[in-house]
């Protein structure tokens, strides 16, 4: 696994909009974010630790400077089957017009132990599909 010192996920933070800008409401359509390890840990033996510099404000601020109205979130192999960062990025939008969610389900998680409130309320986040 590679080590949180090495530095190959590095991106300019010189955002600026394209020329010729995006269409109106475009869409980021497959985007990983992250967060601070001590609040939401990744699995045990991930295949690349998290890049901290990339959480959802970031992504935010990306999207605002490029001019793209809209995002799919997907859940980050490394966390797993807990989905606790994704929901919490989509629980703190004002609006959940602009954001949807794709989680994860392990094959060895039984579906059949989902809760329906578990799904109606991952759905009312913007939770819309899943990957096996």
């Amino acid at each position: 696994m590679a080590t949180a010192e090495n530095k190959f996920y590095q991106w300019d933070r010189h955002l600026r909009m394209p020329v010729p800008p995006p269409p109106r409401k475009s869409c980021d359509c497959r985007f990983h974010i992250y967060d601070d390890p001590a609040r939401f840990p990744p699995r045990p033996d991930p295949p690349y630790p998290p890049i901290t510099s990339a959480t959802f404000a970031e992504a935010q601020r990306m999207h605002n400077a490029i001019g793209f109205g809209r995002g799919v979130i997907v859940h980050s192999a490394i966390y797993g089957a807990d989905h606790r960062l994704l929901l919490h990025a989509l629980e703190s939008l004002n609006d959940r017009q602009h954001y949807r969610g794709i989680g994860i389900v392990i094959a060895t998680f039984r579906i059949t132990s989902l809760s329906e409130c578990t799904v109606r309320v991952s759905a009312e986040l913007g939770l819309t599909s899943s990957a096996f």
